[in-house]
């Protein structure tokens, strides 16, 4: 992607962080010639191997994993927060837009089924723990077979992995703070999330 040096986010930390926090990818590949985009959550899990991994899985009905082969890497591109910001606000001459995005690069592997079986485990616990009285996945040896022949599982090793946090670098850091404050006002949940990282970038 084109990524100007005032853009790039070079924190593996940040950018970690980002995808934890936006796990809802798009995952793009090839597949007969043909580029094909899988909209899926991801879990990003680091080991001791110092080898990071995407986790996910997707309908076995689904092509898209087909192209899942040795001499091809898959694109998955997790989006943070972002809005369009107005001139207006600090005279910024046109109207653009801020965001914060990762690009993640590697060649995708189908895992076995017990590995499938603990990504779907892992994925619910991550998304079941913001309610009350969470879901408990219980699957039983019958259910893993029915599951097993509908979804396939796979892993991307992070080969390469590449941040874009758009947030007005290029402008003073007055005008930073004014566009920050303005976006805080608008009473949009994305443009909040935007300020308030504007704003811890700000103050460093």
């Amino acid at each position: 992607m084109y990524n100007p040096d005032c853009f790039q986010e070079t924190s593996k930390a940040s950018l970690i962080h980002l995808i934890k926090e936006n796990g809802f990818a798009s995952l793009i590949s090839y597949h007969n010639n043909a580029p094909v985009v899988s909209h899926i959550p991801l879990l990003y899990q680091s080991n001791e191997h110092d080898q990071d991994y995407l986790l996910g899985h997707m309908a076995k009905e689904n092509s898209h994993w087909q192209s899942f082969t040795a001499d091809q890497p898959v694109l998955a591109i997790f989006q943070g927060p972002h809005h369009y910001v107005s001139p207006s606000w600090a005279g910024t001459g046109v109207p653009t837009w801020n965001y914060a995005v990762v690009h993640v690069q590697g060649v995708a592997s189908l895992v076995e089924t017990d590995e499938l079986m603990d990504i779907i485990s892992r994925l619910t616990s991550k998304y079941e723990s913001a309610f009350d009285n969470p879901w408990q996945a219980n699957i039983s040896s019958e259910q893993k077979n029915r599951i097993s022949k509908k979804l396939v599982g796979f892993k991307i090793p992070v080969e390469n992995i590449q941040g874009k946090f758009k947030l007005s670098q290029n402008r003073s850091l007055e005008d930073q703070q004014v566009i920050a404050d303005a976006l805080a006002l608008t009473k949009n949940s994305d443009a909040e999330k935007l300020s308030t990282l504007m704003k811890s970038r700000i103050q460093v």
